[in-house]
């Protein structure tokens, strides 16, 4: 999970865009642990401030958190390629006590902050590198 804050020109507050809300595999020296779930403490009264989360593919390390932690987040705008949206929301099936996700595609402007997306294939095709721009 990556934050980028910034603060607009004449601003009175920061934005935040979150890259990824994944989980951590234990390793050996954490024997009954089944995952680690990102901490956002920092996040704490600044939900209002998030712009969106932007998920660059599905593997758990990217996406395992977000029913641990969406709500907590008040529920962000979400933006994923189509695969990565969809394995979203599969997985949100097995959460049914949370409100339906709407995750938006591709690209993106958060004030005077350009977000592009581009696509690459590291292990699963349709995977994103984010390109940010003014």
């Amino acid at each position: 999970m990556l934050l980028l804050e910034w603060v607009e020109r004449f601003a009175t507050s920061g934005k935040i865009l979150i890259i990824d809300m994944g989980l951590q595999f234990p390793g050996e020296d954490t024997p009954g642990i089944d995952f680690i779930i990102p901490n956002i403490k920092y996040l704490e009264r600044k939900e209002k401030n998030i712009v969106g989360v932007i998920f660059t593919h599905g593997h758990y390390d990217h996406i395992g958190a977000i029913p641990y932690l969406i709500e907590k987040l008040k529920y962000p705008k979400l933006f994923a390629a189509p695969l990565t949206a969809g394995i979203i929301a599969k997985r949100q099936e097995e959460f049914p006590h949370l409100k339906k996700l709407d995750i938006k595609k591709i690209e993106f402007i958060f004030g005077y902050l350009r977000v592009n997306l581009l696509k690459k294939n590291l292990i699963t095709k349709k995977e994103l590198a984010v390109i940010f721009d003014q």
